[in-house]
């Protein structure tokens, strides 16, 4: 009994969470963005494969999630792309920054997001800025790879998530020495300084370009 009591709980969790994806899904597209929703990150990134032709560039912002659904494995181990990998070992900072330029002109961009709202709001804050200018202009194509644990219920809750879940983990996880990554959250009086993370804020309300932006919203816990 006991155990069939668990498998109904985490069904019924299971059915609460791909209810609201979808619903996230078709907010997502009634503001311009194309949206898929995955059970799996497995299924996921063959579907994200599949959209990436022989021969295209792709770049990718810094992401965890990239990481951990086994995105950026699954693109390294293909010989018919040109991948601008930031992350390629023995580059000097000079060179990454070069990476991140010449990604702003790929064919593919790759990121996560920080926090996704009900309504189909895409929340992102970036210390560099790299990441969030590519995905507001440059790049033919845009890739998002979102976790469940990225919904958030309205630009509020988004916010907060990102100062008090996303930035502190990323500091820690990069080494940097934020405030945030001593108090697990960002000091009530957030003045940005040298080593903050959060400099740009940026909120992909839509797209007037109706075929640039995808979603891939998966069942999963990924990233921060």
């Amino acid at each position: 009994m006991k155990a069939n009591t668990i498998t109904a709980l985490r069904d019924r969790k299971n059915e609460v969470a791909m209810s609201h994806l979808r619903e996230v899904s078709d907010s997502m597209r009634r503001h311009g963005l194309n949206a898929e929703v995955f059970q799996s990150s497995a299924e996921a990134v063959e579907e994200l494969l599949s959209m990436i032709p022989s021969g295209a560039s792709v770049g990718f912002g810094g992401s965890v999630t990239l990481l951990e659904s086994g995105v950026l494995d699954a693109l390294r181990s293909r010989n018919d792309i040109t991948l601008l990998d930031r992350d390629a070992p023995d580059l000097s900072s000079e060179e990454i920054a070069h990476v991140m330029r010449q990604s702003m002109n790929c064919d593919f961009y790759l990121s996560s997001a920080n926090a996704l709202t009900m309504d189909g709001r895409i929340v992102n804050i970036d210390g560099r800025g790299n990441r969030v200018s590519a995905c507001i202009f440059g790049p033919s194509k845009v890739i998002y790879v979102i976790g469940y644990n990225k919904v958030c219920r309205n630009l509020d809750e988004a916010i907060g998530r990102i100062r008090t879940i996303a930035s502190p983990a990323n500091c820690r996880r990069l080494g940097i020495d934020s405030p945030c990554s001593k108090l697990g959250r960002c000091p009530e009086k957030n003045v940005p300084t040298p080593n903050c993370i959060c400099i740009s804020t940026v909120i992909i309300d839509g797209s007037r370009d109706s075929q640039r932006v995808t979603a891939f919203l998966v069942n999963e816990n990924l990233g921060y």
